[in-house]
């Protein structure tokens, strides 16, 4: 599969930075982002810190970052969290989609041996 690791910048505030990923294209993605953003000030959406920078119709900007190939969509997340730690402190993500994946032990039933996944 094929993901974008983007973001997204506003004219008004340009030491501000939202770091996303997707697989849908930028454009899309960004209006995503400002359909959830009038969700919210509904009372109809969770509160995303890229919203700070929707405030007083600022103007946004959305910007590829990296373009990568994965199975997994881990593999893209992990890809988003490298860029925000790279861009601290400019990132303003609160809530980073960075979710390792979870190694356990599994028992074949079978002959009952053990596998790490």
């Amino acid at each position: 599969m094929k993901g974008n690791i983007y973001v997204v910048s506003c004219y008004e505030e340009p030491l501000k930075l939202y770091v996303g990923s997707t697989q849908k294209t930028l454009e899309q993605r960004l209006q995503k982002h400002i359909y959830n953003y009038n969700m919210y000030l509904k009372g109809k959406y969770k509160y995303y810190s890229v919203f700070d920078m929707m405030k007083n119709n600022n103007h946004l900007h959305i910007e590829l970052l990296d373009e990568i190939e994965f199975d997994d969509i881990h593999e893209l997340k992990e890809k988003e969290y490298e860029y925000i730690k790279i861009l601290q402190p400019l990132a303003i993500n609160k809530k980073i989609n960075h979710n390792p994946r979870k190694i356990q032990n599994v028992c074949c039933p079978c002959c009952n041996h053990q596998f790490v996944v």
